[in-house]
């Protein structure tokens, strides 16, 4: 065999390997990423289940007022709470969770959370000089413009329910009427489009 056909055999042998090899890579990195989807599924649940008696807590018996103390367990609840928030706010940041899985999931819960937790994030800020729980409040934007973009919720309210049993409105959509609340309405259907929440 001549130097010329040698060259023509591992040529063709290695275009073969490649042509095998790149729908085997495809395909591993595939497993890979819904792997790893999986994953971050399974971490959102379990922050989201992990902080249901927190949460309960916040919604009816926290209250922050500056100067007032708290409870060691009003602030251990507001913590837990902010923090697997936070972590929440981190995955879909880091493009790990989709916002649109996680706000079908629980925007109104994080809403309620963002209500009830706002001025103590805030002054937990002013304390430490740092962004404590700007994830939390990012959340809640992306939650309520999420509320806001769908027909079928937006014309619902949302309440928190306090430890006496009243119901108290937090948030409603806010409609415009004529131009404006046409222009509204093309924007909400380009965001749910284009899922920008």
């Amino acid at each position: 065999m001549t130097k010329d056909t040698i060259n023509i055999i591992l040529s063709a042998v290695g275009t073969g390997i490649i042509l095998i090899g790149v729908p085997i890579a495809l395909y591993n990195l595939q497993v890979i990423r819904r792997t790893h989807h999986l994953q971050s599924v399974t971490q959102f649940m379990s922050y989201l289940s992990s902080t249901t008696k927190d949460r309960e807590f916040i919604y009816r018996k926290f209250s922050f007022t500056e100067g007032l103390m708290l409870s060691e367990e009003a602030k251990k609840c507001a913590e837990n709470v902010i923090n697997s928030l936070n972590q929440i706010g981190l995955l879909i940041e880091n493009k790990l969770l989709s916002p649109e899985l996680v706000l079908s999931i629980c925007h109104t819960v994080i809403v309620r959370c963002w209500y009830k937790l706002e001025a103590y994030v805030k002054y937990q800020e002013r304390l430490i000089g740092g962004r404590y729980g700007r994830r939390v409040e990012r959340l809640a934007n992306r939650a309520k413009a999420f509320h806001d973009i769908r027909s079928h919720q937006r014309c619902h309210q949302l309440f928190i329910t306090d430890g006496t049993g009243q119901s108290k409105l937090i948030y409603k959509t806010s409609i415009k009427g004529g131009f404006s609340g046409c222009w509204q309405q093309i924007v909400w259907f380009i965001k749910r489009m284009f899922h920008a929440y």
